[in-house]
């Protein structure tokens, strides 16, 4: 999850980046309102799961009795922001987002990679779900 959080801050910062560089019609698309929206749904996405990833690993830390049931919350969280946040990055980098020339789609795939480690997101959210 740890990796996660790294990687999704990754994907926001090229591609906020790269919408600050890409013009079209004589703008940076970064101007447009809709991909301003867009990065803040990114931005909102990875914060939550890192504040989540945070507090559960202190929780841990201290020794919390349902350790499976915060690290299932925390991966499901984490997995589903991954999702959202390498998808939209890829999306916001048009055709080449997912060539090998570009890193973009390196991290998504790793986001990708991660989510299905030890459970995929939906997994950990009905596991989560059943505990409550």
């Amino acid at each position: 999850c740890a990796e996660a959080v790294g990687a999704r801050k990754k994907v926001l910062d090229i591609t906020k980046e790269y919408t600050a560089v890409r013009t079209q019609f004589g703008k940076a698309i970064g101007d447009n309102q809709v991909i301003q929206h867009f990065l803040v749904d990114m931005f909102t996405a990875a914060e939550e799961a890192k504040a989540l990833t945070d507090m559960t690993t202190m929780r841990l830390a201290e020794g919390a009795e349902n350790a499976s049931l915060l690290v299932s919350a925390m991966k499901a969280k984490v997995g589903e922001a991954a999702r959202f946040v390498g998808a939209k990055g890829v999306q916001l980098h048009g055709g080449i987002g997912m060539t090998d020339e570009y890193t973009i789609g390196h991290y998504f795939k790793r986001l990708m990679a991660i989510d299905m480690m030890f459970g995929d997101s939906r997994f950990h959210l009905n596991r989560f779900a059943d505990a409550i």
